[in-house]
């Protein structure tokens, strides 16, 4: 969460001369209705279920880059689905930036109603199991976006050579 994965995301994919696509996208064109929208009408589970629907929906795609929603690593299918079908960046941040881009950003995020303890356990909880699935790690601090995604690009070249 507030990371940076779309604009990462879409830089690196205008390098690539890939499509971005952005999880939540996804999910509101199939759902017919926002983030904000199902997290409040079905709940976090009802949200993570239409996650994992629209998860397994890309992950048929080829030449995309994903920014898979924060939460997607909640659960161990999807945990599966991405070791097994994609090549998985983590962009570490500290908690501190990403609670500071949070409350600064005008985007509506429904887990930041509930208040920065409980944001810091979640955030936590999900670092670990990024680092579980994540085929590389990024620490992210204050560098600009063009020098993130020259890292990735970098590391996708000893990936494909190595």
């Amino acid at each position: 969460m507030a990371a940076g994965k779309t604009t990462v995301g879409r830089l690196l994919a205008r390098r690539l001369h890939y499509r971005f696509v952005d999880l939540d996208d996804v999910i509101e064109e199939r759902e017919g209705a926002s983030v904000e929208a199902i997290f409040e009408t079905r709940g976090e589970e009802g949200f993570r279920r239409a996650e994992a629907r629209a998860l397994a929906e890309v992950s048929e795609k080829d030449d995309i880059v994903l920014a898979a929603g924060g939460g997607v690593v909640e659960r161990p299918e999807n945990r599966s689905l991405l070791r097994e079908k994609w090549w998985v960046v983590f962009l570490d941040v500290p908690f501190e930036t990403a609670l500071e881009r949070i409350q600064e950003s005008p985007q509506i995020r429904p887990l930041a109603r509930h208040g920065a303890g409980y944001l810091r356990e979640v955030f936590e909880r999900r670092a670990s199991l990024y680092r579980e699935v994540a085929s590389h790690v990024i620490d992210v601090g204050d560098k600009k976006p063009e020098v993130v995604v020259s890292e990735i690009e970098a590391a996708l070249a000893g990936k494909r050579h190595g």
